[in-house]
């Protein structure tokens, strides 16, 4: 076998496909935009990062997620930074907050509708 043999050998998924056509597949797909903040993923970041950031915003997000995942570990650091990166880059998807009501003032409610 030569060494090209090999190496595609080591490197397919055993169905005749390597792991360099795999790997384009995956990157093929299109990404969608997010509607909410539980739906930033990791591939959407690294698109974002790629065809829409400019310098300043690739310095912020690396800063960022290294200051996370220092203060978090890397497993728990994702689900902040996609808030931090929601609020900065997709405000529009950030979901307000609806303040609720103390029971005092519920309360207060209740009394001015009966009267």
């Amino acid at each position: 076998m030569t060494n090209k043999e090999l190496f595609e050998l080591a490197n397919s998924n055993g169905q005749g496909e390597t792991a360099d056509n795999a790997f384009k597949d995956v990157k093929a797909k299109e990404i969608k935009t997010p509607t909410t903040v539980l739906e930033i993923s990791r591939d959407y970041v690294e698109e974002f990062y790629r065809n829409e950031a400019d310098a300043d915003e690739r310095f912020w997000i690396k800063k960022r997620i290294a200051e996370l995942t220092r203060e978090f570990g890397k497993v728990n650091y994702f689900s902040k930074f996609k808030m931090e990166f929601a609020d900065k880059f997709m405000s529009d998807i950030i979901a307000e907050k609806q303040v609720k009501k103390s029971l005092l003032e519920s309360l207060f409610d209740i009394d001015d509708e009966e009267f």
